[in-house]
């Protein structure tokens, strides 16, 4: 599996730009974000349903999210404002996995 991830602005002025390969993943953590993409339904989320945002006022988060896996990928974006309840936590457990490999 590999993972892109993109974050930008907000209050701290995040400008994040990291990847990583499912080989790189602790296995326990690879465990909780497989089952992050399950619930949050990843995959079958398209990004028609939600605004894509391509940048907002400086104390606005915009985060992209990209995985793909042997048979999937998707690749969604959000801001602080329109991330719906069901990503944050996929998309929050990806940001600290970020944080701790930098």
């Amino acid at each position: 599996m590999r993972i892109e991830f993109k974050a930008s602005g907000g209050f701290a002025g995040m400008n994040i730009d990291a990847f990583a390969e499912s080989e790189e993943i602790d296995a326990e953590l690879l465990e909780e974000l497989a089952r992050l993409i399950q619930t949050s339904a990843f995959f079958e989320t398209k990004q028609g349903l939600f605004h894509s945002p391509k940048s907002g006022p400086g104390e606005i988060a915009v985060y992209r999210l990209k995985i793909q896996d042997e048979e999937r990928k998707n690749s969604l974006s959000f801001s602080d404002i329109d991330m719906p309840p069901e990503m944050s936590k996929l998309f929050n457990f990806v940001l600290q996995l970020t944080n701790q490999s930098r």
